[in-house]
């Protein structure tokens, strides 16, 4: 019988083994299907780049990136739950069980997906058929040329006097080279219709024997080989003396029978500098005027390197012709401004310059949506046209507010019939497809919401939209991914810096909601604003734009990436859907009722961006060290005094931002105090952000017996921080100083720096810091509190654009040293030095922008001599007690046109008030003290211009 048991074993052994092997073989299965996914997301991605870069999407594509999106989905979550990190209660035996059932279900959830996608491999194949010939091109393009010229009067248009008579001149010029004119601007602002009016004008028809209209620019653009499409796309040429002379040919046939005339070739709404490279050559021979409309304000920049012949010495360009035979003009079309807006809404609809007084109000809440947009307008019109009624055809006011309201969504409902609105509507994706997702992600903020640059790259970063590329860090590629938005006009730049960074950003009120539709269709996001709508089977991202009492199915949101609350929501809702969304990368809670952190947030295991700005938060738990994949976490504005030492796990956190506000602030002082934090932060070596940290109050001993051993070692850390680009320091002592400067010293790529002394007592010398290793980068320096001495190392930096010193209180010879700092655009001084007189000379702060003076005790008069700041813009004084009499800082500069005055003496005041030159061009504005600091009450305004108004 034990023989028949032991013989019944052996035979099992071989099957045993079998089985062991392949257990044995999971890991390297799990990493080859894990290289498999990775691959799969690859070509998932490049699917939809191509597919978004379509125009038009049929439904049946519709239907297939839905379906490649959610596998995208299915891929993410599958990487993630093999990799994830975050710290286990068990080791061992308990742990190598963990991690091969990790293995086994991961290697079979991946075959499970690559299964789905092979069957559903007739989606992946339609990608082949993106790269085709657009044939069905928008109609929109094909109607450029007839609105150009549809337009009979030239009275009709309006607000584009000053343009027009500019782009005139630069065409009719006695010069014997010719124009390469581009004119860029938002969609639907008239760039068209303006180059249509230049080309009626009867001096340039004078000018020019031909005009050559490509007729579908767009489609050649779109094509692989552009050459070939442009060579035989359809133009239509006519002569401008015998206006209804006119013929339809082939580019390449014009280039060959305009050989000698002199002719203009208008390129509309052009998006590809590689036009340019492809048409150089004929240009180089035939030489005509060139005139561009554009949506890509850098268009212009970038084409010049396909047409700087001088360097084009081969490629069939002739020698003799081998040089820069085109003068490059730049015209940027602004919307119109408030008056022109009213004028050209009124003509068009009551055909007098002035609505009636009974709908006075709704009219210009209609307009303000419009944003200026002629092409917005005239769609608005042609919407009213249809619910007018009452005597004489008035409209009701009450249906104009009603309209008001809900402008975007009459527009996007196809009830403008003109075909005017499909023209604003189409999105132009094709040059756009790298950042296709970062402009859909705009939706999710509330309509006419400044947001902040910042905010909105860390948000594309938490969730993929962009990443690491080669050496270039990712968020240089997020700055160039704004820019490029700003560029194509699809954002409009908010406020800006007084050294020119754009620090907030906007989206047009239509285009805002055109994106926040098509990202509704495309199931991209689910906004929950004033509209009801039904929910989506499966939502990614969640926005939250008004207050809501009721929870929505918790089926919809488990696999939720983004949930962001722009307002309140009831309590229980929020904890409820919390409990739901165990998958989410975004959590935005701004929500001022909001006074503890929610204890779900520590199931979010995948969170690597979260946000409590605003809210009544005070303590943040231990428990925070389990968000192990955190990037970004926002305490700004908060009640948060300290921070856990559980965020020392936190291995992935790159922006760590909070203030400490005090809840009793001083006149005139900044109520940003720091929080206290745990010494050990050089553990975080991914950190780029880091502000604004306490050094701790409290001394403790340390075993060695040194009192100071624990607060000292915080300056101590940040030597380890060499990723750190911004850095905030409050509560310094004069014994920490030293060891602070070793430790910048360390810091190569520090671009902001900002130190708060604990008291005026305490003397800061930060002068011991070695300029050859100091960071090369430096570009904004904030310091608060008495230094011994202006130290040099802040001086040596070329990059430096903005200095701030608060009660430095250093000497008149001190202040002389400014002058080094010769790309300095912000100087802003606050009880920094003892002196009674300040000079600026014709050679130094040649490109200062603002200047800040406040609480100069003994100062009596500044004075500037002839040329000296010839770029500042803005000027602030305030509490300078016997600065009596106006300096010449006020006359002299000739761009200052705002000016800002705080608690200066009465006689000063009134000098200023009763000063014509001042009034005539400067904006001047006369306050009380708020809390705050210096730098938060003269943030410089921005005027946005109209086309007749010079920019402020």
């Amino acid at each position: 019988m034990a023989e028949a048991i032991v013989s019944s074993l052996l035979k099992l052994i071989p099957d045993l083994l079998k089985l062991l092997k392949e257990e044995w073989d999971l890991g390297s299965e799990a990493k080859a299907e894990l290289e498999n996914l990775k691959d799969l997301i690859g070509a998932i991605g490049r699917f939809l780049k191509k597919a978004n870069s379509k125009e038009l999407i049929d439904e049946d594509l519709k239907a297939s990136m839905k379906r490649m999106r959610k596998f995208l989905y299915d891929c993410e979550d599958a990487i993630n739950d093999f990799v994830k990190r975050g710290n286990r209660e068990w080791d061992g035996l308990c742990l190598y069980i963990y991690y091969h059932y990790n293995r086994r279900t991961f290697s079979s959830e991946a075959k499970s997906i690559r299964k789905m996608v092979q069957n559903y491999k007739t989606t992946l194949e339609t990608s082949n058929t993106l790269s085709a010939d657009h044939a069905k091109s928008s109609s929109a393009c094909h109607q450029s040329l007839s609105i150009a010229f549809s337009v009979e009067n030239d009275d009709e248009l309006v607000g584009i006097e000053t343009a027009k008579d500019q782009l005139v001149r630069w065409l009719t010029v006695n010069n014997s080279t010719p124009k390469m004119i581009f004119v860029h601007g938002a969609q639907g602002v008239g760039k068209t219709s303006l180059v249509g009016a230049v080309l009626r004008d009867q001096n340039v028809r004078r000018h020019f024997n031909r005009y050559v209209w490509i007729k579908d620019l767009r489609s050649c653009e779109s094509v692989e080989d552009k050459a070939a499409a442009l060579m035989k796309a359809n133009v239509e040429i006519w002569n401008p003396k015998e206006e209804h002379s006119r013929e339809i040919l082939e580019l390449g046939e014009v280039f060959r029978q305009l050989w000698n005339f002199k002719w203009a070739l208008i390129l509309d709404d052009a998006g590809s500098a590689h036009v340019f490279e492809f048409l150089r050559c004929f240009l180089a021979q035939t030489r005509p005027s060139v005139l561009v409309t554009t949506r890509d304000s850098s268009l212009a920049s970038i084409s010049s390197a396909f047409l700087d012949f001088r360097k084009a010495q081969s490629g069939g360009i002739p020698p003799d012709t081998a040089r820069n035979m085109y003068d490059f003009c730049n015209f940027k079309l602004d919307v119109l401004s408030e008056v022109y807006s009213s004028t050209l809404f009124c003509q068009k609809m009551f055909l007098v310059n002035d609505c009636p007084p009974v709908i006075k109000d709704a009219s210009k809440s209609i307009l303000e949506k419009c944003g200026g947009l002629p092409l917005a307008i005239l769609a608005t019109r042609n919407l009213l046209i249809g619910i007018q009624n009452g005597l004489n055809g008035t409209p009701q006011s009450v249906e104009w507010q009603k309209l008001s309201c809900r402008l975007g969504e009459e527009l996007l409902s196809k009830r403008d019939t003109s075909g005017l609105i499909q023209r604003m509507t189409t999105l132009r994706m094709d040059h756009l497809h790298d950042v296709h997702a970062c402009l859909f992600y705009l939706s999710i903020f509330p309509l006419d919401l400044d947001i902040r640059c910042s905010t909105l790259m860390w948000l594309w970063m938490a969730e993929r939209f962009i990443k690491q590329k080669g050496t270039k860090p990712v968020q240089k590629i997020a700055e160039e991914t704004i820019k490029k938005l700003i560029d194509h006009n699809l954002i409009q730049e908010g406020e800006k810096t007084s050294y020119g960074m754009v620090r907030t950003c906007k989206v047009h009120n239509l285009l805002h909601q055109i994106i926040i539709s098509k990202s509704k269709d495309d199931e991209f996001a689910m906004i929950v604003a004033d509209l009801e709508e039904e929910w989506p089977e499966t939502i990614w991202r969640l926005s939250f734009h008004k207050k809501v009492d009721s929870m929505v199915d918790s089926t919809r949101v488990r696999r939720l990436r983004s949930l962001l609350f722009f307002k309140d929501v009831d309590t229980e809702t929020r904890r409820e859907l919390l409990g739901q969304v165990k998958r989410l990368n975004v959590l935005n809670l701004q929500a001022p009722t909001l006074i503890s952190f929610p204890e779900k947030i520590f199931s979010l295991i995948y969170l690597r961006y979260l946000s409590l700005r605003g809210t009544r938060v005070d303590h943040i738990p231990e428990n925070i060290e389990k968000l192990a994949y955190l990037e970004t976490l926002d305490l700004k504005d908060t009640r948060v005094s300290e921070l856990p030492n559980g965020i020392l796990k936190l291995k992935a956190l790159r922006h760590l931002l909070v203030n400490g506000i005090t809840l009793n602030p001083v006149e005139g002082i900044d109520p940003k105090v720091g929080v206290n934090a745990p010494s050990r932060l050089g553990d975080l070596t991914s950190l780029q952000n880091l502000y604004l940290i306490k050094l701790n109050q409290v001394e403790r001993c340390t075993s060695s017996g040194d009192i100071h051993g624990e607060r000292l070692q915080l300056p101590e850390e940040l030597r380890k921080l060499g990723n750190l680009r911004r850095l905030g320091i409050s509560n310094l002592t004069s014994k920490d100083a030293g060891l602070l400067c070793s430790s910048i010293e360390k810091l190569k790529k520090l671009e902001v720096l900002r130190l708060i002394a604990a008291t005026d007592a305490e003397v800061l010398d930060l002068s011991n810091v070695d300029m050859s290793k100091a960071s090369s980068f430096l570009q904004r320096v904030h310091l608060t509190g008495n230094l011994a001495t202006l130290p040099e190392w802040i001086l040596s930096p070329t990059s430096l654009v903005k200095l701030v010193l608060k009660r430095s209180q250093l000497t008149e010879d001190s202040f002389r040293h400014l002058k080094k700092l010769y790309c300095l655009k912000h100087l802003e001084l606050q009880q920094a030095f003892n002196v009674s007189t300040m000079t600026f000379e014709a050679s130094e702060f040649q490109q200062l922008c603002f200047l800040g003076l406040d609480r100069f005790d003994k100062l009596r008069s500044i004075r500037v001599d002839e040329g000296a700041l010839p770029n500042l813009e803005s000027l602030s004084l305030a509490r300078c007690e016997l600065l009596t009499t106006e300096p010449q800082v006020i006359i002299r500069p000739k761009k200052l046109n705002y000016i800002k005055l705080r608690k200066m003496p009465d006689i000063f005041v009134i000098a200023m008030e009763f000063n014509e030159e001042v009034h005539k061009r400067m904006k001047v504005e006369i306050e009380e003290w708020e809390s705050g600091g210096l730098e938060e009450v003269l943030k410089p305004r921005r005027k946005r211009a109209g086309r007749l108004q010079n920019p402020i």
